[in-house]
């Protein structure tokens, strides 16, 4: 009942909102046909209709509040980047140039220091002008955070800042502790730190914030509750105005229910489909489907934290019987690849060619559970239903093949973790941005969940956090070559998770919408990311 009047309490505060962003008026006329709808009789476009265009998006769910800090999540990932900015964007959509979003320039003044000069005349959602002071503002709720309310993620990756020195208004300068071979790629990243309003959200805090955001990017928040988020296109935004006035996420838990709603027209677009809906997609005369392999893993954490998990024979055991490509080729229908190590091809030069496979060897894996101390007790797999494209069916196969080596293991589906009773969760890692950094020791490193839950302390561990020093303050190749190597190395001989394959992800839409999805696994609605045919 108090989540229920939470978002009753915030759809009011967003409509005073969307009120004050377009000059007191609320607007009250709604859309009578989707923009893609396969009948050009009523799509606006082309009638010349005063009605707004709409892209109607199916989701499996609606995150849970709308504060960027809070999580770097699949569901916060299909909406973020339409409503916050970031300083920078690596187009990762292209030729992974840096290109200038809030900020105009940048220069390096030594290796520990970037000076940024921001845009003129941006505004935020509610009118009130962006200046330095939200920068500075925006970097240390992240940096000063108590470990509380800013995901821990977002906060390893801006630890080796030091702080944000203010020159005027529209100027300011980046400190980090350590020279910082990556510094400024630390704030292109969409899964990164979003620029939003100090005065904003000091007033209302953070929880209200969460539930009534307010950024710069091109669309803002006029409708949130459990079941739907609307934007509409804001008319104070600095860049080019979308394709679509209007952006609707409807959330569809089931992907048969999401597939058909496609189908029959209510959405234009649907994602986390799996490759089992492409010939139903595209045998709809106007429907296709867009399968783009993305920069993320699926894979699975060992709570080594928990008894009987604290045990590495046990947990090697584990990875050596799980029979990946075996599960890539017929759960993921050949759209999921093995790939050698936590190691991304997109990491250029620094991608480890010569990294050994995971091996799968049920006699070996055998041996392991021999000598562990598992004494038949149950292990249980938990995972959210549905949260991740084919988690299910790929969990239910993971379990079966334990079960083939003598491990009691189960699937338990919860609609959230709770990281003090599971021994394994499937998760995804996606790199914040494509240098090792971004990768392993972002998501693995000081502060992190897993540092908390994952990793035992001892030897492993500290070497593994040294290495990861070098590797973020080296300005040299070689140096940083080596120190991801040997992170890997570490990750994997203390196998505290293993990794499963990297994913390709399924969109079907309206064949008129010319959209590419980034590899990042974010989705981008901005005019240079998608437009109508």
């Amino acid at each position: 009942m108090k989540k229920v009047i939470a978002f009753i309490m915030a759809f009011v505060m967003v409509l005073s909102l969307a009120a004050c962003g377009s000059g007191g008026q609320t607007e009250t006329t709604e859309p009578k046909a989707p923009v893609v709808s396969g009948d050009n009789e009523t799509n606006p476009k082309e009638t010349g209709s005063a009605e707004p265009t709409v892209l109607r998006v199916g989701v499996p769910e609606i995150p849970d509040n709308m504060d960027p800090g809070t999580a770097v999540s699949n569901d916060k990932l299909m909406i973020n980047f339409n409503v916050f900015d970031t300083l920078v964007f690596r187009d990762n959509y292209g030729d992974g140039e840096m290109l200038s979003y809030i900020a105009e320039s940048w220069e390096t003044i030594d290796g520990y220091s970037i000076k940024v000069k921001l845009k003129e005349g941006i505004t935020f959602h509610n009118g009130e002008a962006l200046t330095a002071e939200d920068v500075k503002f925006s970097v240390e709720r992240v940096a000063n955070d108590d470990g509380t309310y800013i995901n821990s993620n977002i906060q390893t990756l801006f630890s080796n800042i030091e702080g944000v020195e203010i020159v005027d208004d529209l100027t300011l300068i980046v400190k980090s502790k350590t020279s910082d071979p990556v510094l400024l790629d630390r704030f292109s990243t969409v899964m990164g730190i979003y620029i939003v309003p100090k005065d904003y959200c000091e007033e209302v805090g953070n929880e209200a914030f969460g539930m009534a955001p307010v950024g710069s990017g091109p669309y803002k928040v006029v409708e949130y509750s459990p079941e739907k988020i609307v934007l509409e296109y804001y008319e104070g935004y600095y860049g080019e105005k979308p394709a679509f006035d209007r952006v609707e996420y409807l959330a569809y838990p089931e992907t048969s229910t999401r597939v058909t709603a496609l189908m029959t027209g209510e959405i234009d677009m649907c994602f986390q489909i799996t490759s089992d809906n492409i010939d139903q997609i595209e045998a709809v005369d106007g429907l296709r489907v867009d399968i783009t392999e993305v920069g993320l893993f699926h894979l699975l954490c060992f709570n080594s934290s928990v008894a009987p998990m604290d045990d590495i024979n046990l947990r090697k055991a584990l990875s050596l019987s799980i029979d990946r490509e075996l599960i890539a080729e017929t759960v993921w229908g050949g759209y999921a690849h093995v790939r050698n190590g936590y190691n991304f091809p997109e990491y250029g030069d620094y991608y480890i060619e010569d990294y050994p496979e995971y091996v799968y060897d049920v006699e070996l894996a055998k041996e392991y559970l021999a000598k562990s101390d598992y004494a038949g007790e149950p292990i249980i797999y938990q995972l959210r239903p549905g949260y991740y494209t084919l988690g299910n069916e790929v969990a239910e196969a993971i379990v079966s093949m334990w079960n083939a080596i003598g491990v009691n293991a189960v699937v338990e589906y919860n609609s959230k973790w709770e990281y003090d009773v599971f021994h394994v969760h499937n998760w995804s890692n996606s790199p914040r941005f494509y240098d090792p950094v971004g990768g392993l020791w972002t998501l693995w490193g000081a502060g992190t969940r897993c540092d908390r839950n994952y990793w035992l302390d001892g030897d492993t561990k500290t070497e593994f956090f040294a290495q990861a020093e070098t590797l973020q303050t080296s300005t040299d190749f070689d140096e940083r070559y080596e120190a991801n190597r040997r992170m890997m190395e570490l990750w994997d001989d203390e196998a505290v998770g293993t990794i499963l394959f990297q994913i390709s992800e399924f969109c079907g839409m309206d064949e008129n919408l010319v959209w590419t999805r980034c590899p990042d696994f974010s989705v981008s609605f901005r005019a240079e990311h998608l437009s109508v045919k």
